[in-house]
């Protein structure tokens, strides 16, 4: 489990267990996640939190990434048959989309109702129905729900239709009747109050929620771990990144299509006839729009780039069908095909390696400081140690820490009903069977547990992170002489 979807696990526990939701305007997003997994866990047969499985926690976000791909069918008629085939292929290929896809992190679902919000515009133009109006806002308020950088999406999308309303020629995105579009704004508004303040549990939630703009504003641009360079998105999507024994990492065929497709919506519709070309370029603005707003803002964490590769994966379906449009000679059109072929095999490759094979991997650009794999030794170790202790799942663990980044740990210690976390400083009551702590006071602990705990080794929770286990002599004596009985 990464760190943050550890802390992502414990949010949920806290609404499973005490039935509502309180949101924090300084950290953690919003509970769309939360509440998404409560179905999860029930269909799965889970009967409390320290029962969960880290599959029924990501498989809320698997189902998101699966039906974004189904929900891009709604633009058939926005971006012609062949190129939503070809995007939803790009879509679910992406190693990108897969790998964050697996992640308990609210960027899947935010892409999610992303897509469904802009669907509903693209639907409600087509018919203007009060129903697409409806659902858009609903999409948008779940936006907004689950995260603050919604704020950015719309930016960006509406940078895109001023562009579209000053140069005529570009085609008008009509926002629609004033009525309907003030009921989207609406409901949108309600949506996100509602979910935000755990369905009317907490009164003051949307105060909090205005309330966190100020906060993330003041994070973005301060120096910090997360602080990248404008680049990094890109570099991070279309490296390319070697890897030793010839495996590289690369989105550049997503990249290179989508382009082709953003050149093809600046053509007069006689050259594309086939196309509603008012929506590939609106979203060609958008797109634009949204990855320059993520590049400009310093502080970068790499799940966040899913919000603008949607739009990518979506033009790069056009751009394939112009290739092939502009392609009339057989054997250019058979060149084409392995190519294109080739492209996806690739794609599906690299999909598989960074979630299957390279998941923890440093070298995989997807992996953002991840858990040590020496988590589950730990875990190991303490199942068998508390397996000889009378108390069982019962037992005492103490956890001192430097800091507060002590993260994944409450996830993987949530079997244990006593565990206490205290941090910069040591309590004066540290007595405990096991102790968990950071090398920093290993002196401290060294004068006061020498007599009856034993420090028996240092386990990695992150990079350059590490943590010491001590044992009461006791049972770290019971745990040896067992150890040499089932040799």
């Amino acid at each position: 489990m990464h760190a943050d979807e550890a802390v992502h696990t414990v949010k949920f526990h806290e609404l499973y267990e005490k039935g509502n939701y309180r949101y924090d305007a300084n950290e953690y997003h919003g509970p769309t996640i939360y509440y998404a997994a409560l179905p999860v866990i029930a269909l799965r047969g889970r009967s409390d939190f320290a029962h969960t499985q880290a599959s029924d926690y990501r498989l809320v976000t698997a189902l998101f990434g699966v039906a974004m791909v189904a929900l891009l069918f709604l633009l058939t008629d926005a971006i012609g048959w062949q190129a939503t085939v070809i995007s939803a292929l790009f879509l679910a290929l992406s190693p990108a989309f897969g790998f964050y896809s697996r992640y308990y992190i609210q960027e899947t679902p935010f892409a999610f109702f992303t897509l469904g919000w802009i669907v509903c515009r693209w639907r409600y133009m087509q018919k203007p129905a009060l129903a697409w109006s409806i659902l858009g806002g609903i999409c948008a308020g779940l936006m907004l729900a689950s995260k603050e950088t919604a704020a950015l999406t719309f930016a960006a999308a509406l940078i895109a239709v001023i562009i579209t309303r000053v140069i005529p020629a570009l085609g008008p995105w009509n926002g629609g009747h004033t009525r309907n579009t003030l009921i989207s704004v609406g409901v949108a508004a309600v949506v996100a109050t509602f979910v935000v303040s755990g369905f009317g549990s907490s009164v003051l939630a949307p105060v909090d929620y205005l309330r966190s703009y100020f906060a993330w504003t003041s994070r973005a641009g301060v120096a910090s771990l997360h602080r990248q360079p404008a680049l990094y998105f890109l570099s991070l999507l279309f490296g390319p990144h070697w890897q030793r024994g010839g495996t590289f990492y690369s989105e550049g065929m997503i990249l290179l299509l989508a382009v082709v497709g953003m050149i093809a919506s600046s053509v007069d519709r006689t050259r594309m006839p086939s196309l509603p070309l008012v929506f590939v370029r609106f979203l060609t603005l958008y797109t634009l729009a949204l990855t320059l707003i993520y590049s400009l803002i310093p502080y970068k964490t790499p799940w966040c780039l899913l919000s603008f590769h949607l739009g990518f994966c979506i033009l790069a379906g056009v751009g394939t069908v112009e290739i092939w449009n502009r392609a009339r000679q057989t054997v250019v059109r058979a060149l084409l095909v392995c190519l294109f072929l080739a492209g996806l095999a690739n794609l599906g490759w690299q999909s598989y390696r960074v979630n299957f094979i390279a998941f923890a991997d440093p070298r995989n650009p997807y992996v953002y400081s991840p858990t040590a794999p020496e988590i589950d030794e730990l875990t190991e170790r303490l199942t068998a140690l508390s397996q000889l202790s009378p108390e069982h799942d019962q037992m005492t663990i103490n956890v001192f820490s430097v800091d507060e980044y002590y993260w994944p740990l409450p996830w993987y210690l949530r079997r244990f009903s006593k565990v206490g976390y205290w941090t910069q400083k040591l309590p004066s009551d540290i007595e405990a069977p096991i102790i968990l702590s950071s090398p920093t006071f290993d002196e401290e602990l060294t004068r006061r547990l020498d007599k009856t705990h034993l420090m028996t080794g240092f386990y990695g929770l992150r990079s350059g992170v590490l943590i010491q286990l001590w044992v009461r002599l006791d049972l770290w004596e019971r745990f040896i002489k067992a150890q040499k009985a089932s040799s």
